[in-house]
């Protein structure tokens, strides 16, 4: 499933296949290569301290933390991704 990826901040999103991955931890590592030049912070995999959170949109428009499922229920429920700054979440939460 393709779904589309955006970062705060970033001047345009892009798309990735979930299905081209095995773990949350190659995902992250995509992800970090592809929006690294638009981080003005550590964007980190996994548990590391990041700058960062990596939340995605589930089937019911909820967004989530990416994670909180095991891998193969995750990319079924994925409908989207952003990348947030850690301060920005709560924004986020009350935007939508």
């Amino acid at each position: 499933m393709t779904v589309k990826v955006t970062m705060q901040g970033a001047a345009y999103g892009r798309k990735v296949d979930l299905q081209k991955f095995n773990s949350y931890e190659q995902l992250y590592t995509t992800l970090n290569e592809m929006f690294k030049e638009f981080a003005d912070g550590n964007l980190a995999i996994g548990e590391l301290v990041s700058d960062y959170n990596f939340v995605y949109k589930d089937g019911d428009g909820d967004w989530m933390v990416m994670g909180d499922l095991p891998w193969n229920m995750f990319i079924t429920t994925c409908k989207s991704l952003m990348i947030i700054k850690v301060n920005a979440k709560t924004d986020l939460e009350l935007r939508l």
